[in-house]
């Protein structure tokens, strides 16, 4: 399966003593440097995980209040974190699965968000299909597609 951070296969080799000799192990994309898998205990896996989880919503609230226009309105709703991470899981599996198809059939999708709402579009023709992502809820909801056609 793809990394949802780059959009690339990842192997790593790795020794029995090395893997084992921790209590918590992580694994990384190397071009994002943002950890991707986690092994260990249950407890030490959570924690990183919710340590992750602020960092990306720390990041994303950057991102959002740096690419805000000083005239734009102030209410606009930064991503739900939980949402963005369930979406973006179905849009990869149903992408690497061939499942996302749209009228130029090009295969080459991105995502963006726009306001409370993550858009999938297509890189050659613009089609899209757009997901309500305003609360991890209403992306649960998505899980059942099992393909998806841009327009």
């Amino acid at each position: 399966m793809p990394c949802i951070f780059c959009r690339q296969n990842h192997n790593f080799v790795l020794s029995d003593t090395l893997f084992f000799s921790k209590d918590l192990f992580l694994l990384n994309c190397p071009y994002t440097n943002t950890d991707v898998c986690f092994v260990g205990e249950e407890e030490k896996i959570r924690a990183e995980v919710e340590r992750n989880e602020k960092e990306f919503a720390k990041l994303a609230e950057e991102l959002i209040r740096d690419g805000r226009d000083e005239d734009a309105e102030k209410s606009v709703l930064t991503p739900d974190v939980n949402a963005y991470d369930t979406l973006n899981f179905l849009i990869r599996e149903l992408e690497a699965d061939g499942k996302i198809d749209c009228p130029c059939h090009s295969g080459k999708y991105d995502l963006r968000f726009t306001d409370s709402a993550l858009e999938v579009f297509c890189e050659e023709c613009g089609a899209k299909y757009t997901f309500a992502a305003a609360t991890a809820a209403q992306s649960e909801e998505y899980l059942a597609l099992d393909s998806i056609e841009l327009k």
